[in-house]
Parts: C-alpha cells; structure tokens; sequence
C-alpha cells in the first residue's frame, strides 16, 4: 500500500447477523496485505461499544458497507452508514466501498439511500470478484493520491516551491471546515434538547387532561362524530420546532412538508408508528371540548445532505431529517349553540424536514451560531 495517514485501510460495517461473510471478507482483504478495523476481531470486552467504533471509523481511509436487507433494517447499521456518508459530504471524498447482497440500488432508492451514483460491488458475483474488485479500487485510489500529492516533486522541484508557497497563503485564507466530531455533536445536542423538551410537556399534558392510551380506532370514531356535529367551523394550525412557533396553514404544510388536507386523527397525521392518547371531555357553557395526543414511538434520523463555505466566512451543514415529526395535539371544540362555530386546534411539535446548521469561526475556534 501507498503511505497514508490513515492507520486501518478498511474499515468493515456489518449487521451481526451478516458475519460469515464479514469475517471471511475481513480475512481474505488481510491476506491480501491491507490493514483492516472489524469489530468481530477487534472488539475487547469492557470496550464501549458506540465510542470505539465512531474512533476506528475516523482512522479508516474506507468504509466497506456489507449491505444486506438486515442491514438496511437495524439502526446501529444505519447510522454506520450515515457517518460514514456525512464524512464523505464534509471532507470532499470517496469513503464508502458498498457491497450489495440480497439487494438492488433500485430498493436502496426506494428506502432514500443514495448511493445511486456509486460504484458498487454484487456479492452475488463471488468472494474472489468482491475481494478483488476492492482491491483494485484502494489501491488504483491510493496510488492516484499519492501522485496527485506528490506530482511537483516528481517534475520540477521550482515549480513545487512556487506552489506550495501560493499553496500557503491560500489555505491561511480558507479555514478547515469544523470538524465532524462538532458538526454531529451539535446536531445530536439539538435533537436531545428538543425531543426531552417534547416529552416533558407531553407528561404535563398526560396528567393535567387525565388522559388514557386509545387505539386509532377510537380516535376514528370520536373524529367522525365531530365531523358529522353540523357547525360553522374553523381549524388552527402551529408548527414548533424549539426554536419558533410557526402559524396558519398555509405556512404549517409548506414548513413540514405535510399536505394537510390528507393528514388528520383518522390516519395519525402520517405517524406509522404512534401511541395514542385521549383526554376525558370537558365542558363549560359554551362548548364541549377533546384533546388527543400522537407521539411518535420511531426514532428521529438525520442525515448530512450537503455543506457550504459562504463568502462570509460561515460554514452551513444541511441536515435532512426522517420521522421528523415527533408529536401532535389535536384540541376539538363543539359548540353548545349550533350558531357558534366548531373548531379544531392542531399543534405540531419536532424538527423540519430539513435544517441548516451555521457555523463561525471565533478566533481559532468554531462555534455552532443557528440552527434554521
């Protein structure tokens, strides 16, 4: 192998249930001289888990996804993936090495995996063509590299001066990016903050309205009879995404991508998931009033889609997120009088479909600034 900076050359992210074919491929790519991180061989009992393998990802040059059906299905190995694939967005370069098992890149576009654009191995091919068409691939990467690296030194020693002294005075005007170790940390800050805030309130409300779990089945019903209460009526919506409340329909949609026309009780406002809850009724001399709450029991995922340098100096990170919604009240009000309007008030709570995450550098440091 060519000098690298990098201790392991590969490192191999499996689903455990896939490890005849992650050990055997860890085996075969060791014979074939390459320095190799695989949790199977390297894992020590009393290692933390999470925090060895986020290490050992950072000192890999490669990621080497085994991607199966079980994979695509398993948190752990999703979030693999989406480190590897933020690296990738962040730092410019080629990263993940995928070897397609039991699966097609149609079925990854289906499940919002792009990887469309990617050279990609079949394992279906054989061990030998998977083994050596990564090896091909590193080592072809690798040479590449280190000629692009040390082409000037390889021509004409004046011409590699000249350069690297531009080379000097343009990297002290272009800062290194933040590091990715910040980006996810202030990502992962943002996500914890807001679903513990989201909860606590959820328990307040729990306990304030008496509420008691329902199936979707009753919430079905309850809505029918307000549906079918003959009323002027009118519907309020509010979006919050811990940072801003957002109002009126025509904003709410457009802010979480969400048609509400086709979203209501009667399908849980698209939760596939969710626990449901209903509040007992109250009543006073003007109306008859029903709280239902939704809580999405899926958990929130992001991914890094893309980064830019403005001209101002700040770095944006754009972050997609999946079961971005993560909480939904619904308060019903019937009118004593059937000459007073009903009315249906719906409270989103959770992240936006997709955020950006602005950056500054102060001094020699970089410091999240906003979230949008």
């Amino acid at each position: 192998m060519w000098p690298s900076r990098y201790k392991y050359d590969v490192f191999i992210s499996h689903a455990v249930e896939d490890r005849p074919i992650s050990a055997e491929l860890c085996a075969r790519l060791e014979n074939a001289g390459f320095n190799i991180w695989y949790s199977g061989k390297e894992l020590k009992p009393g290692d933390s888990l999470e925090a060895t393998i986020q290490k050992n990802m950072a000192r890999s040059r490669y990621g080497v996804a085994i991607l199966t059906p079980t994979y695509l299905q398993k948190h752990w190995t999703m979030k693999e993936f989406n480190t590897l694939q933020s690296r990738e967005s962040i730092k410019k370069v080629k990263v993940i090495l995928p070897v397609l098992h039991e699966t097609s890149i149609e079925s990854l576009k289906q499940k919002d995996i792009i990887i469309a654009d990617k050279w990609a191995i079949y394992y279906e091919k054989g061990i030998d063509h998977v083994v050596q068409a990564l090896r091909e691939e590193i080592e072809i990467r690798s040479f590449t590299e280190w000629v692009r690296k040390n082409a000037y030194a390889l021509r004409f020693w004046g011409i590699l001066l000249v350069s690297l002294v531009a080379l000097y005075f343009v990297l002290r005007l272009i800062p290194a990016p933040p590091s990715t170790r910040l980006i996810e940390t202030s990502i992962l800050q943002r996500q914890k903050n807001l679903e513990d805030k989201i909860l606590h309130d959820h328990a307040l409300m729990l306990q304030s309205l008496n509420a008691q779990a329902v199936s979707l089945n009753d919430i079905r019903d309850d809505h029918v009879r307000f549906t079918n209460f003959r009323s002027y009526f009118r519907n309020e919506y509010e979006f919050n995404n811990g940072f801003a409340t957002i109002r009126f329909k025509k904003n709410v949609g457009p802010a979480l991508n969400l048609d509400l026309e086709s979203a209501g009780p009667y399908n849980a406002y698209t939760l596939a998931k969710p626990s449901i809850f209903l509040a007992n009724r109250s009543s006073n001399n003007k109306t008859e009033n029903t709280t239902y709450l939704f809580v999405n029991t899926l958990p929130a995922t992001y991914r890094i889609s893309g980064t830019d340098l403005l001209d101002d100096g700040a770095f944006v990170v754009h972050v997609s997120w999946a079961e971005n919604l993560r909480h939904v009240t619904v308060n019903l009000s019937y009118p004593v009088e059937r000459s007073a309007p009903k009315k249906t008030k719906v409270t989103f709570a959770g992240f936006a479909p997709e955020e950006k995450y602005t950056f500054l550098k102060i001094g020699n440091t970089w410091e999240l600034k906003s979230v949008e």
